[in-house]
């Protein structure tokens, strides 16, 4: 409901740029209180929106944010399926579950959700991730490959490779793959992907593919409790990012690298991935359902499973968890 009030809100100001509107006159436009008007205007002024208030006369809007929208979007798309269908909000829950609703309809494969404000993001397993500032990427791909089940799990470290190849090529940055999926910079994190499969039995109906960057946050954005383990394409690159054209570039490294997988599988990738994994000649720590284990890293299979070297020589395979490097 506070997602649909901010856009009503910023719908009738953006039709009402030259004039004042007062709280009292969006409220009872809108059919909510002054308070709620208060509280949806505090948060556009949180995502970069600038208004001039003035009293007895009320608000007027005299600054937009670089946005990531549909249309600021297709103009700049060099893809045939990825983007072509594209669904972008102010707000969501979370673009996994706008995603999710759409994939249920019959949205086709490439549809891609994006939002400025994310409230309950999903994480890898089962961890929150909320993008409150409109300053970074909160998206949503569908996919629908025609794949046997136990090859998923490869496809998630071919969208890492796309996505790493994509910040290269937006920022000349440099950032590395923390097995499986996870980029870093400055050995920061950077980004994050999530995968989800939605199928039955051993039948997959489509996947859904969130991914979350960090773009022109500063550190003070980050705050206190991340600024110390996380980054930004700002803060490492010193200069700001236009959101959009990454989202296209993402796209396009991404339609470059997922027909390979479906014809070739995930082997014709693999090279690539090590080349930028984090993990090389690194100790590393591995935290899996049956407790941690410690040792050197190995590199991957064909499968995309961690190799982990331990104290006693013997070759540990790591199919999930969460691996550190342990001087962390």
């Amino acid at each position: 409901m506070a997602s649909k009030i901010r856009e009503q809100i910023l719908k009738v100001l953006l039709e009402n740029r030259e004039t004042y509107i007062s709280g009292q006159k969006l409220s009872e436009q809108l059919g909510c209180t002054r308070a709620a008007v208060w509280k949806q205007m505090e948060e556009l002024r949180q995502a970069g929106y600038v208004f001039e208030a003035k009293a007895r006369c009320g608000y007027k809007l005299i600054f937009i944010p670089d946005l990531v929208t549909a249309d600021e979007l297709r103009p700049l798309l060099r893809t045939q399926i990825f983007g072509q269908q594209i669904y972008s909000y102010l707000s969501v829950d979370s673009t996994q579950n706008v995603a999710n609703d759409l994939a249920n309809r019959g949205a086709p494969e490439g549809t891609v959700v994006l939002t400025e404000f994310q409230t309950a993001g999903k994480g890898r397993l089962g961890r929150k991730w909320s993008k409150d500032h409109s300053k970074g990427i909160a998206m949503s791909l569908i996919l629908r490959p025609q794949v046997p089940l136990q090859k998923i799990s490869e496809l998630t470290l071919v969208i890492a490779v796309a996505l790493v190849h994509a910040i290269q090529k937006t920022t000349g940055l440099h950032p590395k793959i923390k097995w499986p999926n996870d980029i870093f910079l400055d050995g920061k994190k950077l980004c994050g992907v999530l995968t989800e499969l939605k199928g039955e039995s051993d039948r997959l109906n489509y996947i859904l593919v969130g991914i979350g960057i960090n773009v022109n946050e500063t550190i003070e954005n980050l705050g206190d409790e991340l600024s110390d383990i996380a980054t930004s394409l700002l803060i490492s690159g010193k200069q700001p990012v236009s959101r959009a054209k990454l989202v296209a570039n993402i796209l396009f490294e991404l339609e470059q690298l997922y027909p390979i997988y479906l014809t070739e599988g995930f082997l014709p990738i693999k090279k690539i991935w090590e080349q930028y994994s984090l993990l090389n000649n690194q100790e590393i720590i591995a935290r899996t359902a049956n407790g941690f284990l410690e040792g050197v890293y190995e590199g991957i299979t064909e499968e995309g499973i961690l190799l982990l070297r331990d104290k006693s020589g013997m070759i540990q395979k790591i199919i999930t968890g969460d691996v550190y490097m342990k001087e962390q």
